[in-house]
């Protein structure tokens, strides 16, 4: 961060994951927009803006698929995590 800084940078891309693009995020001096790749979108609210795909975008497009199949039942299986998490918030938003 400093060496980019030191660049006169005007903003930042990257980084992937979204412990690194908490911390960054408090690191960023006003003015200089972080994009970060991470798909978490708890993130938006720190300073960052999120240019992963989203639970909630994957959630929606599942959805909507199914629904144009005919599916009105779906089921979620997975890991106990934040994504998980975020998968499992958006699909009660999506198909109480």
């Amino acid at each position: 961060m400093a060496r980019a800084l030191e660049l006169d940078a005007q903003a930042v891309i990257g980084p992937l994951f979204s412990p690194q693009t908490a911390h960054l995020a408090t690191l960023m001096p006003g003015g200089i927009p972080l994009f970060s790749l991470s798909n978490d979108s708890a993130l938006a609210g720190t300073g960052a803006y999120v240019f992963g795909v989203t639970a909630t975008q994957s959630v929606s497009a599942i959805t909507r698929y199914a629904r144009r199949q005919g599916i009105r039942r779906v089921v979620m299986s997975g890991a106990d995590s934040t994504w998980a998490g975020q998968v499992s918030d958006a699909l009660k938003q999506a198909a109480p």
